[in-house]
């Protein structure tokens, strides 16, 4: 099946390991270190820009160069309004308003009693970050496969450049891309469905049609 032949990096599997040791390492502190989270998922879009140019070059059977300008242009991409830092900046300025507006704790029993608290908003801030970073991960590697197809339609003409929504064909995939399982278009169409539409996987201007998409571009010339 084509679905088995779909990228798979071990980074997307660690990289709520890697929340969790940052942000419940600072529970102590109660207070979260957006910074830190941020070049968790800065490292994560850098690989998954330079995985989507390998498919593409498998793909168009091309060597394709890394550009880091345009890297940086697609990970920084808004998509329903908003890149990834910004989202970030809400979920992480959210649990440190929390914090901060705690009531004061005196006694060591009552700071005993407020870990339970502030434990289920990091498990909760763990949770938004992790699906944030695979949500932006499969977006930059879709973008890279796409930038690279259509930079290579501009360059030959005389070629016939289409691609295909490719899905995991599973239960988990949402019916608006079910329904867009297989279906191939020319390189610079739009896929449309439930009312939205999107040049790749993860490029819909719905967040609802976009988040924990795991969808991917295969190409064909």
């Amino acid at each position: 099946m084509l679905q088995d032949n779909l990228p798979r990096f071990d980074e997307l599997n660690e990289i709520r390991t890697r929340f969790e040791y940052e942000i419940y390492g600072n529970i102590a502190e109660k207070k979260f270190d957006r910074k830190r989270c941020e070049d968790i998922i800065f490292d994560l879009l850098t690989m998954s820009y330079v995985y989507g140019l390998e498919v593409a070059g498998l793909d168009l059977r091309e060597d394709i160069p890394v550009n880091r300008e345009r890297m940086r242009e697609l990970m920084m991409q808004p998509t329903a309004g908003k890149n990834f830092i910004e989202r970030l900046d809400d979920y992480v300025k959210q649990a440190n308003d929390v914090i901060e507006n705690l009531p004061a704790k005196s006694t060591p029993e009552e700071q005993l009693r407020e870990i339970p608290q502030i434990t289920k908003l990091a498990e909760s801030l763990v949770n938004d970050l992790s699906r944030l970073a695979e949500t932006e991960a499969h977006r930059v590697l879709n973008e890279a496969i796409l930038d690279s197809a259509l930079d290579y339609a501009k360059k030959n003409p005389d070629k016939t450049v289409m691609k295909t929504w490719v899905t995991m064909a599973d239960d988990r995939v949402r019916e608006p891309h079910e329904w867009l399982e297989g279906s191939t278009i020319p390189v610079d169409a739009y896929f449309y469905t439930d009312g939205d539409r999107a040049l790749a996987p993860g490029g819909f201007e719905s967040a609802a049609l976009n988040c924990g998409c795991r969808c991917i571009l295969r190409i064909s010339k």
